[in-house]
Formats: structure tokens, C-alpha cells, sequence
């Protein structure tokens, strides 16, 4: 069990990871953010990380029980569809999560 001493320590770190994180862009200097490599990067990662960020969500899904994954992937398509027409994150996300438990909870009835 972790006591409130090492809890403390691992929250402070990763507070500081954080803010290092999200500052460093502000103090590096100009030609390393501009640099092709970042600009590479910057074109990259978001769409990566959302495939895994789904490729997680769904990882757990039993897709050969009923209601067979359809609440999870039309949710997907439903955000995919959104954020395509709309280009807004914060939409396609309040949009798919209330979905999702509209399809989860009272469409199929198959919330835990």
C-alpha cells in the first residue's frame, strides 16, 4: 500500500512533468520549435494519439456478446462524423461521451 508520503512525492512529480511540459515551448528557442522535426511532430501526434486513445477504449469491448460493440462503434462514428463536419474537439467529445451513455445506458441497457 502506498502511504501518503509517497503519494504526495509521485503527485508532486508529476505536477512538475507537466508544467515542464506545457512551458517549454514558451522558453525554447524559436528555430527548435520551428524546426522541421516539430513541425513534423506537431502534424503527427495528435492523430496518433487519439487512434491509440481508442484502440485502448475499445480493447475490453466483447464484440461477440450482445449488443455486439455497436454502442462503442457507433459513438465512434458518431465523434468521427462530428468532429469531420465541425472541426471542434470539445464538441465531438460532450457529443460522444453523451451518446455513448445514451446508447450504453438506455438504448441497448447494457450498462454495468
Amino acid at each position: 500500500m502506498i502511504d501518503a508520503t509517497h503519494l504526495f512525492f509521485f503527485t508532486l512529480t508529476m505536477a512538475l512533468a507537466t508544467i515542464t511540459t506545457r512551458a517549454a515551448p514558451f522558453f525554447l528557442p524559436a528555430g527548435v520549435t520551428r524546426s522541421s522535426f516539430a513541425q513534423k511532430a506537431n502534424r503527427i501526434l495528435p492523430g496518433s494519439i487519439l487512434t491509440l486513445l481508442v484502440i485502448y477504449s475499445i480493447k475490453d469491448t466483447a464484440f461477440r456478446d450482445s449488443p455486439y460493440g455497436l454502442p462503442e462503434v457507433l459513438s465512434i462514428g458518431l465523434v468521427l462524423g462530428i468532429h469531420i463536419w465541425r472541426r471542434n474537439a470539445l464538441l465531438s467529445i460532450a457529443v460522444g461521451t453523451a451518446a455513448y451513455m445514451l446508447f450504453k445506458q438506455i438504448v441497448f441497457g447494457t450498462f454495468p
